[in-house]
């Protein structure tokens, strides 16, 4: 059995995998998108007996897409979606190529099992696969943390049947009547209109029809800040 690994072994083990994922293992390119030397970036990687500092960590963190505590420990937790370092192309309008792309964690709700949504913040470890939609259709996504939901079972009929996947904006919880949001009825996760009325919060379907007043343990979770029909 392989002896586990000391704490800097393990963050030497989580930036590597991060610098291939998102740099294609080209540690230069991390090091001038972190504002690091070169040769402190090179040491971090294949030779640091120490974690970095503050300064340098929370530059690493910020440049990789993760906190500074995913480095630190590994916390599998949603985090400011992806930017991908290398765009998957994406037909938007006439023949037209989406030059960035966000790659956002995909989850489904297993209710009433145990369901990724129950946690106050889903762990990445738990997402199903990955969506990729153009950067230009979430304005806050460098601040924001962005989660995907597969429209099946229950949350297909709430959605009306269409199918797909919804992007949720996990840090926008505001209650409008005029958007769709994604939140918990007491029992499941669903996706419609909310809204504040002096009886309690009033949901309805994704068309704003069938209103029914939550129970108090009701929960708005976040936004829909994007709609990917199915294939």
């Amino acid at each position: 059995m392989p002896a586990p690994r000391t704490p800097v072994e393990a963050f030497r083990k989580r930036l590597n995998d991060l610098l291939l994922e998102r740099f294609e293992g080209k540690y230069t390119v991390l090091a001038k998108r972190a504002g690091i030397p070169i040769s402190s970036m090179q040491h971090y990687i294949h030779f640091s007996k120490h974690i970095p500092g503050g300064e340098h960590l929370a530059r690493l963190a910020q440049a990789c897409g993760v906190t500074s505590d995913f480095l630190l420990s590994g916390a599998q937790t949603v985090r400011p979606a992806d930017l991908l370092s290398k765009p998957i192309p994406v037909a938007q309008g006439a023949g037209q190529e989406v030059e960035r792309q966000l790659s956002v964690p995909l989850f489904r709700c297993t209710c009433p099992k145990e369901c990724a949504f129950a946690e106050d913040v889903p762990p990445v470890a738990k997402a199903r696969s990955r969506v990729v939609i153009p950067t230009d259709m979430v304005s806050k996504h460098n601040f924001h943390r962005l989660i995907g939901v597969l429209l099946d079972g229950h949350l297909k009929t709430a959605a009306g049947g269409e199918g797909g996947r919804i992007v949720i904006d996990w840090d926008t919880r505001t209650l409008d009547w005029e958007h769709r949001l994604f939140y918990f009825d007491g029992t499941k996760h669903m996706v419609g209109r909310v809204k504040q009325t002096e009886g309690g919060m009033l949901a309805a379907d994704w068309n704003g029809q069938s209103p029914v007043v939550l129970p108090k343990t009701a929960k708005v979770l976040g936004r829909v800040v994007a709609l990917l029909t199915a294939p």
